[in-house]
């Protein structure tokens, strides 16, 4: 029998790919679907933007976000979360603040700890100590419940800051 590839077998294989470190590949297998059997969903798109994450590559994640709201697919909180630890990664706060206000055209994201802690970490990492601690005060007020990760990232986002 015949097995014909659908956008879950294609995300499976993009999740492999970022298992194994090649977000390159991850990619490629995204530009490779063909349209009629197998198109990108949400899903997949995320899966994507999860294995450009670790190479700090905020540029691309941030292109495939936008692309998932072009498209009018369903971005998830990890897709938004992905795309914020990549700007992370890639030492850059400003990408990352606008995901997290919601500043992208199109974008219907609600916050979470991952994607605050992700957002606190750019933000530690850039010197920006002043926007971790007050983005770490905002985030009861928001609901969002705050865990260790993002306490430690503020104390170590002060403590580079001299604070």
């Amino acid at each position: 029998a015949e097995v014909i590839p659908n956008a879950i077998s294609y995300t499976s294989v993009i999740t492999a790919c970022e298992t194994g470190g090649q977000w390159q590949a991850a990619v490629d297998v995204l530009r490779g679907m063909p349209t009629t059997k197998g198109t990108p969903d949400g899903v997949t798109y995320s899966a994507t933007i999860n294995a450009c994450s670790p190479s700090g590559d905020w540029q691309r994640a941030f292109r495939l976000l936008n692309e998932i709201m072009e498209l009018q697919l369903q971005a998830n909180g990890i897709s938004y979360a992905a795309a914020i630890s990549a700007a992370e990664k890639g030492n850059v706060w400003q990408p990352a603040l606008d995901i997290l206000t919601c500043r992208l055209p199109r974008a219907k994201f609600s916050p979470n700890v991952i994607s605050c802690s992700a957002a606190i970490s750019a933000f530690e990492k850039t010197g920006r100590w002043q926007a971790a601690l007050r983005l770490l005060r905002e985030m009861p007020w928001s609901r969002i419940e705050m865990d260790i990760i993002s306490y430690n990232s503020v104390i170590s986002s002060c403590n580079k800051g001299g604070q």
